[in-house]
């Protein structure tokens, strides 16, 4: 069963319809579902798709794939050219999507690929009845003369990756969303017949399951030292989130570092966040992340993982979730209230959840686990708001173990400035 990515499913049905020749660029990160997208519009359409992918091996198996595609068991041709040619011939008398798969691995066999598809182009394109559809993980700079239906596949929120985690219980669906991201293609490695801890250990932390590779094997194609790389991303991961607490933790020269960091902000491996409401121009407060839930799970656990203990990735999962239960809240804050929000610090103070909505300001504070949510809790948290540089009209506090009876009685006292939210009904929300 297919689930998710409508209004995608919508954008390719529009383009199809408009007949004529047609560019659209299928564009996300790696396990986003751009494949299985294309692949359930043409069948459930029952549209016929040309496709054009490579094994990575020989340009020339990949002409032969092509080949059959387009002339069934007919006969090979000889060049890529001639095989696209054939395409556009077939989409002079009817409607014809050909689907060019990963087009940048392409390009590095068949370099000339791009010229001789604009060629054609030149030649068909008033007449043909052509979609073209490219996918690959960033199409910029690819046919924008042409037009180009551009759809991205970002990540799922919590409320689309719940209808994938829908056989695990909430707190399961926190941990697989907080360790594997909004991630189609990472669910379906999971067995939804185990717990989250269960697939843990044997689909995610196990050496040589599909999800434990995956980290390394996508570092080293965009990566060359990969161990002064491991070494940063693991003073991240493991709360280094200054420049100088990570040139502390990874041992190295703030130099070495900073030229390292860079080539990652460029790679889109790391992040900087700055303090929510603050201008990244002029903030001083910069912290580095890892945008990406799997890697940063990864690194998290790298020890654990490298000795193939995966008992004791396990063991430390709680504490790799509270930060990831905290953006939780917030993403469960935007949904319920629209705005915008983020986490606010300075030096001396940490405001986990802060944000805007309708005019007014909120802050908030979470807890995965520990003890209830109590009176000293409503304390630090209104202690902590009165450093922020804006009043704040509502706080929330998300501690998923329940509240005290006592804090429940205080909060009745607080004239609707405190709001303690239920785990329970804040997953019910987002399922």
């Amino acid at each position: 069963m297919y689930i998710g990515r409508e209004k995608e499913l919508q954008t390719l049905a529009d383009c199809y319809a408009k007949d004529g020749f047609q560019v659209v660029r299928i564009s996300g990160r790696l396990r986003s579902g751009r494949t299985s997208l294309v692949r359930h519009f043409l069948t459930e359409n029952g549209y016929r798709g040309l496709w054009y992918q490579t094994a990575g091996i020989n340009p020339a198996d990949d002409i032969a794939a092509l080949s059959e595609s387009v002339s069934g068991a007919g006969d090979t041709f000889r060049t890529i050219q001639s095989a696209l040619n054939a395409v556009f011939l077939q989409s002079l008398q009817d409607r014809v999507v050909l689907v060019i798969d990963d087009y940048r691995r392409i390009l590095d066999s068949t370099p000339n690929l791009t010229q001789d598809i604009e060629e054609l182009i030149q030649v068909y394109r008033e007449s043909c009845h052509l979609m073209m559809i490219i996918i690959d993980d960033n199409c910029d700079g690819l046919f924008d003369s042409e037009n180009p239906q551009d759809i991205v596949l970002r990540e799922w929120d919590m409320k689309q990756s719940s209808k994938m985690l829908s056989s695990f219980s909430p707190e399961d669906r926190v941990i697989l969303y907080g360790i594997l991201g909004g991630v189609p293609g990472h669910f379906v490695q999971l067995n939804p017949n185990l717990s989250a801890r269960e697939n843990i250990l044997t689909k995610i932390a196990a050496p040589g399951s599909e999800l434990y590779c995956e980290v390394e094997r996508h570092l080293s194609e965009i990566m060359r030292e990969t161990r002064l790389y491991n070494s940063l991303l693991y003073a991240i991961s493991r709360g280094a989130v200054r420049m100088r607490d990570i040139v502390a933790m990874a041992g190295q020269p703030s130099a070495t570092v900073n030229i390292y960091l860079n080539r990652m902000l460029e790679m889109g491996v790391v992040r900087k966040d700055y303090p929510f409401g603050e201008d990244p121009k002029t903030s001083r407060h910069t912290r580095y992340c890892i945008p990406d839930r799997l890697m940063a799970f990864y690194f998290y656990n790298y020890r654990a993982i490298r000795l193939g203990q995966p008992q004791l990735v396990e063991q430390g999962l709680n504490a790799y979730l509270e930060p990831v239960f905290c953006q939780l809240c917030q993403e469960y804050l935007r949904t319920r209230l629209g705005g915008e929000n983020g986490a606010w610090w300075n030096r001396d103070t940490k405001m986990p959840i802060a944000g805007h909505a309708d005019g007014r300001s909120y802050a908030g504070m979470s807890r995965w686990t520990g003890k209830q949510g109590d009176v000293e809790d409503l304390e630090d948290l209104k202690k902590a708001g009165r450093k922020m540089p804006e009043d704040n009209t509502c706080y929330y506090l998300f501690v998923r173990p329940g509240y005290s009876k006592e804090c429940q009685e205080k909060v009745k006292t607080l004239n609707h400035t405190f709001e303690l939210v239920d785990f329970d009904a804040m997953m019910k929300e987002l399922s």
